[in-house]
């Protein structure tokens, strides 16, 4: 098979030893009998062997493949994606109409944190280094990035079928600059004096104009003079 012909191909240049291509082709070939007979679970279970043993991007090609017939777009998008990424001799029609069939159930998009080499976590499952692109299955998700001791979150509704044209940022809250904490204990003890010596004042303005005898205590106002 095409798969068998290539693994070959990458063993006599040197790329990996010829025992796992061997190996992983002989598993590949099950996987692409399984796909023939329609038993895409199978498919999938045998590519998933074989990747295990050898790592090539047409392994990744069929199971995605298969996955999408299972309705699972977003592992069957990813898949395929990796293959039309990283092949270096074309991808076949058919792999290419598995793959826009899965886009459609599917957003795709770019992720990254405010710093672009930030840790980027999805709904708990680490990423890898932003930015990355991916797909997901509609609904809400939840975005974390992290750099050093910075960190930030945001959340994202993903549509089906859509695929933003700029990335989703995930931004890192702000903090104030050095030296721009200060203690609340003298604002509060401010506070308290005025109201203090406010209240004081008020008391007294009451109390005479309540009562118009109410004269200057211990100050050097005329006689007769209201404290008001």
């Amino acid at each position: 098979s095409w798969m068998i012909a290539s693994l070959a191909a990458m063993s006599v240049a040197g790329v990996a030893s010829a025992d796992p291509a061997d190996d992983a082709a002989k598993v590949f070939e099950q996987a692409g009998i399984a796909a023939g007979r329609k038993d895409w679970s199978e498919c999938v279970a045998k590519a998933e062997a074989a990747w295990a043993i050898f790592q090539h991007g047409q392994i990744r090609g069929l199971q995605g493949k298969c996955e999408v017939e299972l309705g699972k777009y977003r592992e069957g998008a990813t898949h395929i994606a990796f293959y039309a990424k990283n092949s270096t001799s074309g991808v076949e029609q058919d792999f290419l109409d598995a793959l826009k069939k899965a886009k459609e159930h599917v957003a795709e998009l770019t992720v990254q944190g405010a710093e672009t080499s930030a840790d980027i976590t999805i709904d708990s499952q680490p990423m890898g280094r932003g930015p990355i692109t991916l797909f997901l299955d509609p609904g809400k998700h939840h975005f974390e990035a992290t750099s050093g001791a910075k960190k930030g979150a945001v959340d994202f509704d993903a549509v089906a079928g859509t695929k933003p044209p700029e990335p989703v940022v995930i931004p890192f809250p702000t903090t104030p600059p050095p030296g721009q904490h200060r203690p609340i204990w003298p604002a509060i003890l401010g506070l308290s004096v005025t109201a203090g010596l406010l209240g004081a004042g008020i008391g007294t303005a009451v109390a005479a104009n309540a009562d118009p005898d109410f004269h200057c205590p211990s100050y050097p106002c005329e006689a007769g003079t209201d404290f008001e």
